[in-house]
């Protein structure tokens, strides 16, 4: 499997960005990254990525 660490971030997709998510605020806050809604968060992500490519 590949992960956000083994790509450029211009490669990322919203599993990458989650990954990288969880990964920098467990080892900013030492606690795990938690969301409301996962369904609601990849889409705003999706979103983000397709305007920055647009």
């Amino acid at each position: 499997m590949t992960t956000y660490e083994s790509k450029p971030v211009a490669k990322w997709n919203t599993r990458d960005f989650i990954g990288y998510l969880h990964a920098k605020h467990k080892e900013t806050y030492g606690i795990p990254y938690v969301t409301n809604n996962r369904g609601m968060e990849a889409k705003n992500l999706k979103l983000m990525i397709d305007e920055q490519r647009a």
